[in-house]
């Protein structure tokens, strides 16, 4: 006997997940300015959780007229839509430029880019706006700007009084909601591990994480505890980790020593960072989750393939995109209203780990 096939996802499962008729989903997943920003929010994360994906009519045109450039760092991943976390963004960016008949240019520049080097051609041949993904520093995003002559906007970044709109997860919230988790279940002594948290171009998300654990931690009467700041030649997203596992698990056991009692909650600032994390310490020889629990955030894919799963916070990647997408353009069409910190929810997917 076979069984029934799934129904794949429609129009009219957006409309009674977010409550709104047809039209409404229709014109908000168009981007259509009569819907409200928040709805339009509403229903982008509702398409994304149904796994929906919105393919426009093809316009009858000879070429898009919108050039966007999407540029991110090089973290070492090949390609680079292979990257948990940007990987996905940068999908979104191209589903949302095909929605709107835009043509995408990629390119990685360094977070450290020299000041006397030439940007690359796609940053100065006229585009038509610019996305800048993960946490380029002001001064960059401002020659950028002056040199491309073109709109942008900021992902996974935000600066203080910054002229450029931002596109965010809900680091604070995410984090804070993750902690309470924690300490509802009995936790005291939790810890949040980082790395890079004083480095020059940090992803501001990082620090945002630790101040959503600080209030979490306040609010429930229980002091929050310093940052744990991983040394960057044991950082798993710069070295790899593939021969310094005893070396991490060496500065792990030192940590712990420095606790009374030792911490028995681990909050990893990243699922890349809290994976390995986890790895340490059964190869030290505790039980996750009855001696320690350990928590993430990111929802990597690779979070529900270890053993034990990983507690984790989900952030919508391809809806920041979209709607940074959508931000641009109305930048480019002569939007003209103050710059915009837009944040996205995030939800807790609780698994094994805690």
């Amino acid at each position: 006997m076979t069984s029934a096939k799934k129904p794949r996802p429609n129009l009219r499962a957006i409309a009674e997940r977010v409550d709104l008729s047809l039209t409404a989903v229709s014109l908000a997943l168009r981007g259509d300015s009569s819907i409200p920003i928040e709805t339009r929010q509403r229903v982008l994360l509702a398409a994304e959780e149904l796994n929906y994906q919105y393919v426009p009519r093809q316009k009858k045109t000879a070429k898009s007229l919108l050039r966007i450039a999407f540029v991110i760092h090089d973290y070492g991943d090949h390609p680079v839509s292979a990257n948990q976390f940007y990987g996905h963004i940068l999908t979104g960016v191209e589903q949302a430029c095909r929605e709107q008949d835009a043509s995408l240019s990629f390119v990685t520049l360094q977070h450290d880019h020299p000041v006397t080097a030439e940007l690359p051609p796609v940053l100065t041949h006229d585009p038509s706006g610019i996305l800048l993904a993960s946490p380029y520093p002001d001064e960059l995003i401002d020659r950028i700007r002056r040199e491309s002559n073109a709109p942008i906007v900021l992902l996974d970044n935000i600066l203080d009084n910054s002229p450029y709109d931002s596109v965010m997860a809900d680091d604070v919230g995410g984090a804070y909601q993750a902690t309470q988790y924690l300490l509802n279940k009995g936790h005291q002594q939790i810890v949040l591990i980082s790395a890079l948290l004083y480095h020059p171009t940090i992803i501001p998300s990082f620090r945002r994480r630790y101040w959503g654990y600080c209030a979490a931690c306040i609010d429930a009467g229980v002091p929050p505890l310093p940052v744990a700041v991983v040394p960057s030649q044991l950082d798993p997203e710069i070295s790899g980790l593939t021969d310094k596992y005893p070396e991490f698990e060496a500065w792990l056991d030192t940590l712990f020593a420095k606790y009374a009692p030792r911490p028995t909650a681990i909050f990893g600032v990243c699922d890349f960072l809290a994976l390995t994390i986890l790895r340490a310490l059964q190869n030290m020889g505790l039980r996750i989750p009855n001696d320690v629990a350990v928590v993430g955030f990111d929802d990597y894919s690779m979070s529900r393939l270890t053993t034990p799963t990983l507690t984790t916070v989900h952030s919508y990647k391809k809806a920041m995109a979209w709607v940074a997408v959508k931000r641009l353009i109305d930048r480019i069409g002569g939007d003209q209203t103050p710059p915009q910190c837009i944040t996205l929810e995030t939800d807790l997917i609780l698994r094994e780990s805690s």
